[in-house]
């Protein structure tokens, strides 16, 4: 699998030596990819009202709403042990990554069929897809810690 660094370089995927290297590596993607879905929501107030269809303005509510479930999800990876793992607190984080990947696709397609309406669109794309792809990665390394 080749995934995304949080600095924007692709790899091959980093050999998990532990749950806690797992665990810290979720939590990283995690913490990235909501950065990622901040920068695309201050990139979504640059589009120009006109280029707004009803699809595209509601990711304003889901952007935001990704941004914030992955910061939760940044935090409960944060905390969790390695030794044993808080299946409980996984399962939440996992919860959250997932529904803002369903947002943050939602509106990357919204974004893509508005058409080259305005020059900001191609950084709310950037913005969007890079969130995407981090927090698949996030789930990415959910998954392998819950094996």
């Amino acid at each position: 699998m080749v995934i995304s660094h949080p600095a924007g370089k692709y790899s091959a995927a980093p050999r998990l030596t532990s749950k806690s290297s797992a665990i810290e590596l979720a939590a990283r993607y995690a913490g990235a990819a909501s950065l990622s879905a901040s920068n695309a929501s201050a990139a979504l107030q640059l589009i120009p009202a006109q280029c707004l269809t009803g699809q595209v303005q509601d990711c304003f509510v889901l952007v935001d709403h990704s941004a914030s479930q992955l910061g939760r999800a940044y935090e409960v990876l944060g905390r969790i042990s390695s030794d044993p793992v808080d299946m409980h607190q996984l399962d939440d984080a996992a919860t959250w990554a997932s529904a803002a990947l369903t947002d943050l696709t939602t509106c990357l397609q919204a974004v893509r069929s508005m058409g080259p309406c305005s020059s900001s669109r191609e950084e709310l794309v950037r913005s969007l897809a890079e969130a995407s792809r981090h927090t698949s990665n996030a789930l990415y390394f959910i998954s392998r810690i819950k094996g």
